[in-house]
């Protein structure tokens, strides 16, 4: 399958990302930090779903799939912060999309995170003594549904590939994961300049 050949071959790019995300999801201690996290998510969601959209049929992805993650980072952000007007930064170095399957590379790594979202929605709401039913659409955006919706994903991927696609396809992939884990670095650089 090829879905699990995916996984194999963006293991460590996978776990560098997680590695630093974990990392900076601990650290929140605060509303105000759990908005920092927001919109980190938007600053780098927001533009590569805009790449996404053009590659997202109605057929093969539900309404959520095509529009859930930065419609809901805004709702999150507005929950905890009504009068929030202030545009978020938006990441500038992204994976290049141009192609259905270099579409499905990405979104290997959106959806996927689905799959953690749960559990980070339990550890950001513990930390903060918070409802887990409020604010956090982005991180729990699937509810009961999100293996049966990552579970039909993976149908996807596991479609028959030439080499060339499925080359496309783990680019995409590894482009990604490395681009989030990038934004998150830069996003702390610059904090820690406004901090000195």
């Amino acid at each position: 399958m090829f879905s699990a050949e995916l996984k194999k071959n963006t293991q460590n790019v996978h776990a560098e990302l997680e590695k630093i995300l974990v990392i900076h999801i601990r650290k929140i201690g605060s509303a105000a930090d759990y908005i920092d996290l927001l919109e980190l998510m938007f600053g780098f969601y927001y533009p590569l779903q805009q790449q996404l959209l053009p590659f997202l049929d109605n057929q093969h992805f539900s309404g959520r799939q095509r529009g859930r993650q930065a419609g809901n980072i805004l709702a999150d952000t507005r929950y905890f912060n009504p009068g929030q007007n202030k545009q978020p930064l938006l990441c500038g170095v992204l994976p290049q999309i141009t192609s259905y399957p270099s579409s499905l590379g990405a979104l290997y790594v959106l959806e996927g995170s689905t799959l953690g979202g749960r559990i980070i929605t339990g550890m950001i709401a513990r930390q903060l003594g918070m409802n887990p039913d409020r604010g956090f659409s982005f991180f729990n955006a699937y509810g009961e549904e999100t293996t049966a919706m990552w579970d039909n994903f993976k149908l996807l991927l596991d479609s028959p590939w030439t080499d060339e696609e499925k080359e496309e396809i783990t680019a995409a992939a590894s482009g990604t994961f490395s681009a989030f884990k990038n934004w998150i670095i830069y996003l702390q650089q610059i904090n820690s300049i406004d901090r000195a």
